[in-house]
């Protein structure tokens, strides 16, 4: 067995454990609200005023008093004084007394007296005087103050990933700055001497470097900032002065199994300490976690799905945590019938790749057939994952299954 090889596999939720042990900080910052789309929450956000701030018209029409309209029909329709005109915006209008009325604009404040607005439609006006055919009740199409946010509400708890909606609520209630979770900053590094970057002359025996790419992607989806992504070869020095850099978090892939250029577990040993190194998890059983200088390594596989894999697995609640986000698989589901069976073997998690199709409102899923995972082309054909629990063997034709969707 090579240097820094693994001897045995440990049971992926004993690996979850650990990396909820090992959570690393990475504090907070103030940010201007239109700038924090996608980030997270560090601490509730409460409004410091009332939304709306004053009683507003929602139509277009009539501020009366509701009691002088009753009874209005167009058999009968009321007759009622016009004593002003309010638009959004002013801040002053006339007020409404007994028999009279106020036109008014949508989004205007309604005008002291009035406590409802006829609609323009059931209205005519002539010489100064508005004929109203609809009777209305109080408080009919006037929204309150405060009928959408009270001062002191909580608008959005800690932890919450920031959506356009939530930067409309915070425009609405005047918070212009918000305290969110730094990004981790997030090294990236492919190992081998056999990797070029893309568009690079291919020599004898090399191949293009996939996995910084797809692994920077993943965490750029997670809410983490990539500060670095390249190639090293196999050469420990090298990965010497990666460690070295300045990083929140630290992605390699390659060189972590049991081979003789398999060198990376055996240098972060060297440098700190390798936590765990092999997980009962296919693809992707030669990933590790360490920690060097009291900041944590992931150690992938170097073929493209077992990166990707060991990442949905292991990285992802990992960066969840220290972003403060719910931990959980961040993909939508969808159910269906599995076409053909599946066998795997107990206390291994299987990361099975499938397609979905529909036929007459039945969904089937169907695994997509996989040699290996050095296959990229199986993630691209694929719709989805199924994870398969380590409690079970397999799952069997016809069962129903939960689709994690791309």
């Amino acid at each position: 067995m090579a240097k820094g090889g693994f001897k045995r596999r440990i049971p992926l939720a004993d690996a979850l454990d650990m990396l909820a042990q090992h959570g690393f900080e990475i504090g907070s910052e103030e940010v201007s609200f239109d700038c924090a789309l996608g980030r997270v929450l560090a601490e509730d956000v409460v409004s410091e005023m009332n939304n709306p701030p004053f009683d507003r018209a929602m139509m277009d029409g009539y501020a009366v008093r509701a009691e002088d309209a009753f009874g209005a029909s167009q058999a009968s329709p009321v007759l009622l004084k016009v004593v002003g005109v309010t638009v959004a915006g002013d801040t002053v209008s006339a007020v409404v007394g007994r028999g009279e009325a106020v036109k008014v604009m949508t989004g205007a404040k309604a005008p002291e007296g009035a406590d409802c607005v006829v609609m323009v439609e059931y209205t005519q006006e002539r010489d100064g005087v508005v004929e109203i055919t609809v009777s209305v009740p109080p408080g009919k199409h006037i929204s309150k103050v405060g009928e959408d946010i009270k001062k002191g509400d909580l608008l959005l708890k800690s932890g919450t990933v920031l959506k356009p909606q939530d930067l409309g609520v915070l425009a609405a209630t005047g918070n212009l700055k918000v305290k969110v979770r730094k990004k981790p900053r997030i090294v990236v590094v492919s190992t081998g001497t056999e990797l070029a970057a893309p568009g690079e002359k291919l020599g004898a025996g090399a191949i293009y470097d996939i996995n910084s790419y797809t692994l920077s992607s993943l965490a750029s989806g997670l809410g983490a900032e990539v500060v670095s992504r390249s190639i090293i070869t196999d050469d420990e020095s090298l990965l010497e002065d990666v460690l070295d850099m300045k990083w929140d978090l630290l992605l390699l892939s390659g060189a972590t199994s049991v081979g003789e250029k398999d060198f990376v577990p055996e240098v972060i040993r060297r440098r700190g300490e390798v936590v765990f190194h092999g997980v009962s998890i296919r693809p992707g059983s030669p990933a590790g976690f360490g920690v060097v200088g009291g900041r944590p390594v992931f150690m992938l596989p170097g073929f493209p799905v077992a990166a990707v894999t060991a990442f949905e697995l292991l990285v992802t609640p990992y960066i969840q945590r220290m972003l403060g986000t719910n931990v959980a698989v961040p993909h939508p589901t969808i159910e269906g019938l599995l076409t053909k069976a599946v066998p795997s073997q107990l206390g291994r998690v299987d990361f099975i790749r499938v397609r979905i199709e529909k036929h007459d409102g039945k969904i089937s899923v169907s695994p997509v057939s996989a040699k290996g995972a050095g296959l990229i082309t199986t993630l691209t054909k694929a719709d989805g994952f199924v994870l398969l629990d380590a409690k079970k063997e397999g799952i069997e034709a016809g069962e129903t299954v939960e689709v994690y969707l791309f």
